[in-house]
């Protein structure tokens, strides 16, 4: 009996040792598992919406924020974009430096990038009073948050018509990659894209206009300088000057916030 029991004793020892080494093997290779697993989704979860922080100034949902823009082509004019951030995305309202409404757009936020919901636009007549126009989008892709090479195009294009003239608006963007851009002092790692504008004007026939261009936005700020190519002898360029929380912009353009908003 005695030496049953020790024979039991001495092989519950063996027993316990194997299954000891047989549960550090598999919580070994877990371990290995779980840390290639964890450190495959950090490397996918780190490089989504690697642009994500790039289209605009960082803001809550219902914040506000307004740009200051300075537009020079044929002429010198400021230009002001009022962003409000709502839960899905954003509503642009853009204002002249009269504080003339421009255009108001609704943007929809999505996993791959912003798309235009929206959009209506100013146009003058000849009395001359401003009429809103209601936009047709055909193709709605405004920004990428994880964009490919500079072989693949993000394509926006809008049509109207107004008088019995149709108009269209396309804009090609191609991702050219990052490269330092200083604004106000600081340097940003900026995304910069090929921008190539395409205009046509269906009066006698089509006349269609394109126009050659370069993007570039910083990370917290949105679009921070844009150039585009009118002519051999023109350029127009867009640069940002100012970025103001709606408090700041009533405080030093009291009238205009008034004209503006009110």
């Amino acid at each position: 009996m005695r030496q049953f029991v020790m024979f039991q004793g001495r092989n519950s020892k063996r027993t316990q040792t194997a299954h000891m080494k047989f549960m550090g093997s598999i919580l070994y290779k877990t371990c290995i598992i779980a840390m290639v697993v964890f450190a495959l989704y950090g490397c996918n979860k780190g490089s989504e919406g690697v642009l994500k922080d790039y289209y605009m100034p960082r803001l809550q949902t219902g914040e506000e924020t307004i740009l200051l823009y300075n537009n020079v082509g044929s002429q010198e004019r400021l230009e002001y974009w009022h962003i409000h951030k709502t839960w899905g995305g954003y509503v642009v309202t853009v204002f002249d430096e009269g504080g003339e409404l421009l255009q108001r757009s609704t943007e929809t936020e999505n996993i791959d990038g912003i798309v235009q919901a929206d959009v209506e636009i100013a146009w003058q007549d000849p009395t001359p009073n401003i009429i809103w126009i209601d936009s047709e989008i055909t193709s709605p892709d405004l920004f990428p948050f994880n964009p490919l090479d500079s072989s693949y195009a993000y394509v926006h294009c809008i049509n109207w018509t107004r008088e019995y003239r149709k108009f269209e608006l396309c804009r090609n963007r191609r991702y050219l990659g990052k490269v330092q851009m200083a604004w106000k002092g600081k340097t940003y790692e900026a995304a910069q894209f090929l921008l190539m504008e395409l205009y046509s004007d269906e009066e006698q026939g089509f006349l269609e206009v394109e126009v050659p261009g370069i993007e570039y936005y910083a990370p917290g700020l949105g679009l921070i300088y844009k150039r585009k190519k009118l002519s051999e002898s023109l350029d127009f360029t867009q640069e940002l000057l100012e970025v103001y929380t709606v408090d700041e912009f009533y405080s030093l353009y009291g009238n205009l916030a008034r004209r503006m908003f009110e």
